[in-house]
């Protein structure tokens, strides 16, 4: 052992605090803009889907996709013309990034037939929605993704 082992010892622990704490003050911050950034991002993911059911009921000249009330962090929509009767539920969780955005569509009788979800990620500071880590998609791609995968096919 060396004369200088406790001040060698003391500066090691002391970078690893510094590092460990850098860490957790970087994970926080992620964290935060995640929930700041990832909520806005989410309302816009509803209004656009909302906006989408009007336009799609009047193009359709039949009010076939019914938006449905529901909590802030949900989604339930409907489709019921023809003979189908399909719903969607969204759920947001910006806790859970692997699992920020998800949907499942099943038919009325509670069968799921479709399952979907967004990562919520951090580039550059800003929060974004990701299909599969690589690709990043807009709310209102998004919107238009959720309201096709309740489209009967």
């Amino acid at each position: 052992m060396s004369r200088n082992w406790s001040s060698e010892a003391a500066h090691r622990l002391q970078e690893q605090m510094d590092r460990k704490a850098a860490l957790l003050a970087a994970a926080a911050l992620e964290e935060m803009i995640r929930t700041e950034q990832g909520t806005s991002l989410w309302n816009e993911v509803r209004t656009h889907t909302q906006e989408k059911c009007g336009e799609f009921n009047e193009k359709f000249g039949h009010p076939a996709l019914i938006f449905e009330p529901s909590q802030h962090d949900q989604l339930h929509i409907r489709f019921a013309y023809g003979g189908h009767d399909r719903a969607i539920h969204v759920l947001f969780n910006p806790s859970s990034p692997q699992d920020a955005l998800t949907w499942s569509v099943g038919s009325t009788d509670g069968r799921d037939e479709f399952k979907g979800r967004y990562l919520i990620g951090i580039d550059g500071g800003t929060a974004a929605f990701w299909r599969e880590s690589v690709t990043v998609d807009v709310p209102e791609t998004i919107a238009e993704k959720i309201l096709e995968a309740l489209l009967p096919r």
